[in-house]
């Protein structure tokens, strides 16, 4: 049989009490018990943490407006300082606080707020804090605001969108008109189509619009693209940008990417500016008679006496045409008044009645030469000048 190991020698009396005396004696003693006691703290501590309600912040985020997927293409919200930051209040414990930041951090500190349905009524606007807290949906639970709601609500609009067709005018072109007349040179410019199918608040769409300026500098340095159509696809972004109401701008750029196809058609043509005389004819009622006054004579002179000698700018083709047709009398100059307002009454009125109006002179052509393109240009005189106006005496 194999001996049994020596057991340890108990510990003296007098070394035992030194040892339970030492300052790390209950640490030995007692570790399990005081490791169980932390995990404990450290839980309750955490339970009672997370659920404490309390005013926390999320600051500096970005607010958009979008409007609810059931009620797309029928309403509109746009906000009046786009770009709006606000700091959040929440009222919520640390855990719920947590959720909420990370699901706006995650989004770039920017948060859409859904707007659902319109208020009843028959307004076609209401501002955000008419709708009611009811209609509007932050992207966490409204709860963590309080009872109170959001502290501030941003400004902003939700209106009915409407249908409708706007004029496009022509474009302005780069050189100018008067930029190419001087150097020889005319545009035709045409748009397709003549209007838009736009869905939006009318007071933001407006009833026309105009399209950017199209740049022709390169075409009029190519005699050989003169009388060639040239096709131009059409921009917005200066109608887009012209409000000086920022919520109206950033709902028109918003606008633009639903824009429909819009193309101007441009021919250059060259031209030449020739002074040519004809009869002038007044386009008034036969019952007056027209008295203009002549700087360079006494009194005055009848305008069946006059001849008119007027500027026409157009093609070498078109502007004989128009001079042969100054013989032929196809067309003529026309003086008309540029309001009738204050009129001897053809009726009731005494013959010899007269009053002082202001007018012009036009171009007056039949549909045979109509289509020529060629402009009259009047002078600074031509286009505004006093005449006499009387009542003829009845036969």
């Amino acid at each position: 049989m194999s001996a049994e190991p020596a057991r340890p020698e108990p510990l003296r009396p007098e070394v035992e009490r030194a040892r339970r005396a030492s300052p790390l004696a209950w640490l030995r003693e007692d570790a399990g018990l005081l490791v169980l006691a932390v995990v404990l703290t450290l839980l309750v501590w955490s339970a009672v943490h997370d659920s404490v309600v309390k005013e926390r912040l999320i600051p500096n985020v970005e607010i958009e407006l979008r409007i609810a997927d059931e009620d797309a293409g029928r309403l509109g919200a746009q906000l009046t300082r786009p770009g709006e930051r606000l700091d959040l209040k929440l009222l919520c414990s640390q855990r719920e606080f947590h959720e909420a930041w990370q699901r706006v951090a995650d989004a770039g500190y920017r948060i859409q707020i859904l707007v659902r349905g319109e208020p009843q009524g028959t307004r076609a606007e209401r501002s955000l804090g008419e709708l009611g807290q009811d209609r509007i949906l932050w992207p966490f639970p409204e709860r963590l605001f309080g009872d109170a709601g959001p502290n501030r609500m941003p400004e902003g609009r939700v209106f009915r969108l409407a249908r409708r067709e706007v004029r496009l005018r022509l474009p302005p072109t780069r050189p100018t008109a008067q930029e190419l007349a001087q150097r020889g040179l005319e545009a035709e410019v045409r748009v397709e189509p003549a209007a838009l199918d736009l869905l939006g608040p009318p007071e933001v769409i407006g009833a026309e619009i105009e399209p950017d300026a199209i740049d022709l500098e390169a075409a009029t340095e190519d005699p050989e693209q003169f009388s060639i159509p040239l096709r131009r696809a059409l921009s917005f972004r200066t109608w887009a940008r012209a409000p000086e109401d920022p919520g109206t701008r950033a709902y028109r750029t918003r606008l633009l990417g639903n824009f429909p196809e819009a193309v101007a058609t441009i021919v250059l043509r060259q031209v030449e500016e020739r002074e040519v005389q004809n009869d002038l004819v007044v386009l008034l009622d036969p019952s007056y008679e027209v008295l203009v006054q002549d700087k360079q004579k006494a009194g005055v002179l009848p305008t069946e006496r006059l001849l008119c000698k007027g500027v026409l700018r157009g093609r070498t083709s078109a502007l004989d045409r128009l001079e042969q047709g100054a013989r032929q009398g196809s067309w003529f100059f026309g003086l008309r008044l540029v309001d009738s307002e204050g009129l001897p009454d053809i009726v009731n009125g005494t013959p010899g009645d007269e009053i002082t109006k202001h007018a012009e002179i036009i171009l007056v052509a039949g549909p045979e030469l109509r289509d020529l393109g060629a402009t009259f240009l009047p002078t600074a005189a031509q286009q505004n000048f006093a005449v006499t106006v009387r009542l003829r005496g009845r036969d």
